[in-house]
């Protein structure tokens, strides 16, 4: 037999961030799916403490209610960083491209503001491909995410004709739940094809010498 009498409903009077030298404040805040002056809800605790972990910023991650008077509790975040910075270097050797070398520098929290940064390329017998991304994840400090791709690729098919693309695509993406999500992408290319050495009459038709724009 359980006996249970229910207390006074808590609520959270203010919302302390510590350890973060680096992240900024609202980084972190806009995680936290409390808000001052908010029901103390466990659900949403957990669920705070698993988006702060996905953002892969830090080592350790803590979140622990005080109280501070009958009825109010401070939440008390405490966190670890990590270092976010990646250099990542490997090859590898296929049919179509022959080999090829990749190396790629990236950091997941620019600046402290939780912003992405890739620099990505891939150099071969038959390929080369340059890659800048840019990601905000929080656009205008709003729960939408922005991502910029700019590429250069220059491909040479079997000696038969070579093929460079020059573009760029614009990923707007919005969480309408905590599991559900959706985004929207527009990419311009333009595709040039030149020097090609084939006689075969196919592959210069297949070829179409020149510049084509794409806007999809």
């Amino acid at each position: 037999t359980f006996q249970v009498s229910e207390g006074e409903p808590v609520r959270v009077r203010r919302i302390n961030i510590y350890g973060n030298y680096k992240t900024r404040d609202k980084v972190i805040r806009r995680e936290i799916r409390l808000n001052e002056q908010d029901l103390l809800n466990t659900n949403a605790l957990k669920r705070s403490f698993q988006r702060l972990n996905n953002l892969n910023f830090f080592e350790n991650v803590e979140i622990v209610p005080q109280e501070v008077k009958r009825g109010w509790v401070d939440l008390d975040v405490r966190i670890k960083e990590k270092p976010t910075g990646t250099f990542s270097i490997g090859g590898g050797y296929s049919s179509v491209d022959r080999l090829v070398g990749m190396v790629q520098v990236e950091q997941g929290n620019l600046f402290g503001r939780g912003q992405l940064l890739r620099l990505k390329a891939e150099i071969g017998q038959r390929l080369q491909n340059y890659t800048l991304t840019f990601r905000e994840p929080w656009l205008f400090d709003k729960e939408i995410s922005g991502t910029v791709d700019v590429y250069n690729q220059n491909l040479l098919y079997f000696s038969d004709y070579k093929e460079k693309r020059v573009g760029g695509d614009l990923i707007i993406g919005k969480a309408f739940t905590e599991t559900v999500s959706g985004s929207v992408s527009y990419t311009l290319e333009n595709v040039r094809i030149y020097d090609v050495t084939s006689a075969d009459p196919l592959i210069i038709q297949q070829a179409d010498l020149g510049n084509t724009l794409t806007s999809k």
